[in-house]
């Protein structure tokens, strides 16, 4: 018979010392003379109880005490956001003014910049009349929206004529035409403008 080992938890201690109190007690003829006497034995059992007790209130009493806390914290938040509106409208922008209460002026919101170009514009993979490319992000400027693949044909020149987009790194374009040079770059877009192109690529297809 395996031998049981000591619980590692307090359910399982408490558990245990129940059961061993109840087990000297009604066997005073096996066990004569606990180390421990059963008596003693409960008085502990109490104890420990009480403090486990005590413990379960004390939780209990911070729960509570934070939630009036962040409900207070969040009134006062609330009230003071009024209260900074109001001086905004007094102040109409002038910092001093805003300063007697250790506010600012809010800042100017800043013009969306177009994107700058988008880099290492690249054919990975093609067939007749279809390819897939891909480039990288472009890392200044303002946030992508959107991205533009342009073509012409090399020989008949002319300016660039939109020929699909994406709105990720990367795009395969079908329906291409055969059997002549083209050149491809991309663009990147949004609401502020467009970038300047990438580099450009010329395939036959």
């Amino acid at each position: 018979m395996a031998k049981r080992k000591f619980p590692t938890t307090q359910d399982g201690i408490m558990m245990l010392a129940q059961e061993m109190m109840s087990g000297f007690a009604k066997n005073p003829t096996v066990f004569p003379n606990p180390p421990i006497d059963v008596a003693a034995q409960g008085t502990r059992l109490n104890s420990t109880q009480g403090s486990i007790n005590n413990v379960v209130a004390a939780e209990a009493t911070r729960k509570s005490a934070t939630q009036t806390k962040d409900g207070e914290i969040g009134l006062l938040s609330d009230e003071m956001k009024e209260n900074i509106e109001y001086a905004e409208f007094i102040a109409q922008g002038d910092d001093a003014i805003l300063k007697l209460i250790s506010w600012s002026a809010r800042a100017a919101p800043q013009k969306q910049q177009p994107p700058t170009q988008a880099r290492l514009f690249e054919i990975i993979k093609f067939g007749a009349g279809w390819f897939k490319a891909d480039w990288k992000d472009p890392i200044g400027g303002g946030r992508v929206e959107m991205y533009k693949i342009l073509r012409r044909e090399l020989n008949a020149g002319g300016d660039m004529k939109e020929a699909g987009s994406s709105v990720i790194s990367e795009a395969t374009l079908v329906d291409q035409p055969r059997g002549v040079e083209l050149e491809y770059t991309v663009i990147a877009v949004n609401k502020a403008g467009e970038s300047e192109p990438s580099n450009s690529v010329t395939i036959t297809l």
